[in-house]
This record gives C-alpha cells, sequence and structure tokens, in this order.
C-alpha cells in the first residue's frame, strides 16, 4: 500500500507542478510567451520521461503512447516520450537476480554458468539477457523488470 502512495504522490506532484507551470506562462503577457510555452514542453517531457523511468511498469506504457501523439501534444513531448518507445533504459542485472532466485527456487549461479549483465534487449516491463546454462547450453533468459504490478 505504501508503494503505491508513494507512486501516486510522485505522480500528483509532476501534475501540480506541470500545471503550475502553464498556469504561470499562462497569465504572464509578454512576446515570449512561446518559447516560455517550448521551454515547460520540454522541462515537463523529460520530467515525465524521468518519473516514468523510475516507477517503470503501467508509468513508462502511458508514456509510450503519449509519445506517439504527435496530433495532440507538441512536439517536445513527442521527442522525449517517443525515446521511450525503442530505447527504455535498462535494470542493473543485480536488481534482477531475486526475481531469477524465486522463480527457479535456487540462486541465478546454480541454474546459470553464465549470464551477460548487459541485456540484449530492453523494454518497459522486461529485459533480455544471454546466457549459458550449467550444462552447457546457450539461453536467452527474458525477465521481467517491472514489479510494481502495472
Amino acid at each position: 500500500m505504501l508503494v503505491g502512495a508513494r507512486r501516486f504522490t510522485a505522480m500528483a506532484a509532476l501534475v501540480a507542478r506541470v500545471y503550475a507551470g502553464y498556469k504561470l506562462i499562462q497569465h504572464r503577457d509578454g512576446a515570449d510567451q512561446q518559447s516560455r510555452y517550448a521551454r515547460h514542453h520540454r522541462w515537463c517531457a523529460e520530467a515525465a520521461f524521468a518519473l516514468a523511468t523510475r516507477l517503470e511498469g503501467l508509468p513508462i506504457k502511458v508514456c509510450q503512447f503519449l509519445g506517439s501523439r504527435a496530433d495532440v501534444l507538441p512536439a517536445e513531448y513527442v521527442e522525449v516520450l517517443s525515446r521511450l518507445q525503442d530505447r527504455v533504459p535498462p535494470r542493473p542485472l543485480a536488481l534482477l537476480l531475486p526475481m531469477l532466485q524465486h522463480e527457479f527456487n535456487q540462486p541465478a549461479d546454480a541454474v546459470f554458468a553464465e549470464l551477460d549483465p548487459v541485456p540484449l534487449a530492453s523494454a518497459s516491463l522486461a529485459q533480455v539477457h544471454r546466457g549459458r546454462l550449467r550444462d552447457g547450453r546457450e539461453v536467452a533468459v527474458k525477465i521481467r523488470t517491472s514489479t510494481s504490478g502495472s
């Protein structure tokens, strides 16, 4: 429950900052209003990207969707959020080893002779690592990265 509350609070805080920023720009006159909007769009998009990659799961999926919506969002959002289409930052393998241990009911090094720490691919909900089993077979190991249930 506490994790869900923290996730909600982080998202609500970002939404509040985004909204407040737009309201401030809206109520200021001046020739540079468009450049202020552009800077705020960029800041908001980068902040959403950072929060989504920190929270993982559903927030990444939402940002992937938004990053494909050039018909409704400013270009700054599309440019930044579309990076999540094919460049989701990978999680360190060390953080994922407990998930493998849970899945196999034994430590990963009891199952794998080798497990490449650099993923072959990384997506919003999982990443794939090259590995070699103790019997010598080469395998691709898909590890779900999202533990939030989203």
